[in-house]
């Protein structure tokens, strides 16, 4: 760590050093997604690079002022989206929190900066009927001449069709994040003594909490459990609940590629991925007069204001409604 003499104070340290510190810091200490971090270290690194550009290495935190902060917002302003820069915005408004706490820094060169405007973008959904014909595709078994399949493709296709029926009825009935339903394991999966099934999920900041598991999906896990993975040595005795052909934990990639492919089967309009259908999950609960903290519990949000974007979902279509069916929503030309 490189260090000038201040008198006795704190060391002062360069950006780089404390990107680095502040990454460890979230993965160890904050123990956030593996996502997360990386969304982090992304912008950091692109404001590292941006810095060692004007100051040809990079600078000591106190060379950082909101003069510098503005040139780099102004610089990006072209290539990022208002969304990206507000991100960016968020990520580096923590990073100097942090090195305030460290006592790195005196005062934040980000505080005073105002807030990039954003619109409302409401989470897209899919209509129930649409989610409900999503999960009863079988994308692997296709129409195929008798006997040209080996006995191993048809062990694969099997496994597969199964696996990737079950991954997205969880995602859709269970409201889980993608990397959530990759981190489960049979161990995961539990009954109370009323017999109920649900699954203990560990989510964001590591904070634990019981999602119930509806009963067409426990029928599909026996059915998973049951079936002889094409790859048995390297699958045997395999903790993951999702598996890839190979044998071991299904990755997020995959996951959403196989989402991806089962939207274009069912013949849905839109591009759906996996948290399509956590919003789904949400706003079609919401419809059924589930009350918000129960949502809010399922879901795992820290805050009921996130939960309460679905609301706005709800409203909208709601308006969509009384546009095309309510006299008064219609105009009058003869007035």
């Amino acid at each position: 760590m490189q260090e000038r003499p201040t008198g006795g104070g704190s060391p002062i340290i360069n950006l780089g050093q404390a990107c680095v510190a502040y990454l460890d810091h979230c993965a160890h200490i904050r123990q956030l997604s593996e996502h997360t971090i990386r969304a982090y270290r992304q912008d950091l690194t692109t404001f590292d690079e941006w810095t060692r550009s004007v100051f040809g290495i990079s600078p000591l935190l106190d060379e950082l002022t909101m003069s510098r902060m503005t040139a780099f917002f102004a610089a990006r302003s072209r290539q990022d989206s208002a969304r990206t820069r507000a991100r960016r915005q968020s990520t580096l408004k923590q990073f100097f929190a942090f090195c305030m706490k460290k006592e790195w820094l005196l005062k934040s060169p980000i505080m005073l900066l105002p807030p990039v405007k954003l619109g409302k973008r409401l989470p897209k959904v899919l209509e129930v009927d649409e989610a409900l014909h999503l999960c009863s595709q079988e994308l692997n078994k296709q129409n195929k001449p008798q006997g040209s399949a080996t006995e191993g493709s048809r062990a694969r296709e099997t496994y597969a069709s199964i696996r990737n029926q079950a991954l997205v009825m969880t995602l859709y009935g269970c409201g889980l994040r993608i990397s959530e339903v990759m981190s489960l394991d049979w161990s995961s999966l539990e009954r109370d003594t009323a017999g109920a099934s649900y699954f203990r999920v560990k989510g964001k900041g590591n904070k634990e909490r019981l999602v119930p598991i509806p009963e067409a999906l426990l029928s599909l896990y026996k059915a998973l459990k049951n079936t002889t993975h094409p790859n048995m040595k390297g699958a045997v005795e395999h903790a993951a609940i999702f598996l890839g052909i190979r044998g071991a934990r299904l990755s997020t990639r995959g996951a959403r590629a196989i989402v991806k492919k089962l939207g274009e089967h069912a013949g849905l309009d839109s591009h759906v991925y996996p948290h399509k259908l956590r919003h789904s999950y949400a706003t079609h609960l919401l419809e059924s007069n589930v009350d918000l903290r129960s949502i809010q519990a399922l879901l795992g949000h820290a805050s009921l204001r996130t939960t309460q974007q679905y609301t706005h979902v709800n409203l909208a279509q709601l308006m969509k409604v009384y546009d095309s069916a309510h006299p008064h929503a219609k105009s009058d030309d003869s007035a």
